[in-house]
């Protein structure tokens, strides 16, 4: 769940803080939605994590730079768990692992593993023992329900291409 994530993130940077820096870079303004009244209420407003790993942690080096990103849909953490995994690999391996060893020296990796925690938080809500099917933000795009956007159909490559897994209406579930 959203506070284990960042748990998750704050322990990885305490245990590797000569490579691992966490960074709040944000927070969100969607709307919570009540099932029960059929209306939205109180801001959302949780901070978005990004983690730093490299062999510089507290500079920006000209080395290149790679981004990584997970969980645009709120239905579907295991997205962050393989950023957590590679971020776990990474720091572990780190001066023992000679790949390992040369990604963190000569790169600087961003992880971002929820760019939704808003959608992550109301499926909590929802669905405490996991399930909970919302795909997008919770902010309000429909009046009728939870819509949200769909955070990930603002990218511009083959975006609605068959409708499959997709729609053209905003108000989709989809």
């Amino acid at each position: 769940n959203y506070d284990e994530l960042l748990e998750d993130l704050q322990e990885i940077e305490s245990q590797y803080p000569d490579i691992c820096k966490l960074y709040d870079i944000g927070n969100t303004r969607g709307k919570e939605y009540s099932m029960a009244a059929n209306s939205y209420y109180n801001d959302y407003n949780h901070e978005i994590w990004a983690m730093k790993v490299s062999d510089n942690v507290e500079e920006e080096e000209d080395e290149p730079s790679v981004f990584y990103m997970a969980e645009h849909h709120a239905r579907e953490p295991m997205s962050y768990m393989n950023l957590f995994y590679f971020m776990d690999w990474l720091t572990e391996n780190y001066g023992i692992d000679e790949e390992a060893t040369a990604l963190v020296n000569n790169r600087e990796l961003y992880f971002l593993p929820a760019i939704n925690p808003d959608g992550l938080v109301y499926n909590q809500q929802i669905a405490p023992n996991g399930g909970g099917m919302q795909r997008k933000s919770m902010k309000e795009s429909c009046l009728s329900s939870p819509d949200g956007i769909d955070l990930n159909r603002n990218y511009s490559f083959m975006w609605g291409y068959d409708n499959s897994g997709s729609s053209p209406d905003g108000c989709s579930e989809t």
